[in-house]
């Protein structure tokens, strides 16, 4: 094998390895918030603002709990909120995961570290586009990076909100 031939396969190695890091990015929403200019080129202005009225105005949404779902609001959900122990029920399709664009997932304990989350196993989120993640104690972009398998082109985000 030649000098460049194993020079252009380390380039093809590296940038394959690159790619596949890229697309497993957790970004700070609380720092989008302060800096959409300087925060990762992945979000638009009207991201950020679609983003914001996800998270915090009122919308239909679907709870996800041990004990089933809960429906609020007259039309389809879309936004669904869950504890991180309650992860696995999304590997079942229920016809209210059809127009949810944000799932939401709190993170209440380091324990809920301990489980890896397959993006690939959700059923029924036709629509889906965003994770976010709200963690109630300090974690890192780092933690919420390693917590999720096969992102595809969904964009994770998170919040540290602990209480005052």
């Amino acid at each position: 094998m030649t000098f460049s031939k194993i020079i252009g396969l380390t380039i093809l190695c590296f940038s394959a390895s690159f790619s596949a890091l890229s697309q497993n990015t957790a970004v700070n929403f609380g720092e989008l918030l302060n800096s959409p200019v300087t925060s990762s080129g992945q979000f638009s202005k009207n991201d950020i603002e679609e983003l914001s009225g996800l998270i915090y105005d009122l919308n239909p949404t679907i709870f996800i709990g041990s004990s089933g779902y809960k429906i609020l609001g007259e039309e389809a959900p879309v936004k669904a909120e869950l504890s991180a122990g309650n992860f696995n029920r999304l590997s079942t399709a229920n016809p209210g995961f059809n127009n949810v664009k944000l799932l939401k997932m709190k993170i209440e304990s380091e324990a809920d570290f301990n489980a890896s989350f397959d993006l690939s196993r959700l059923q029924g989120f036709e629509n889906l586009e965003y994770v976010f993640v709200e963690c109630t104690f300090e974690c890192s972009t780092t933690r919420i990076e390693n917590m999720f398998l096969n992102i595809g082109n969904l964009k994770v985000l998170y919040i540290i909100s602990t209480p005052e």
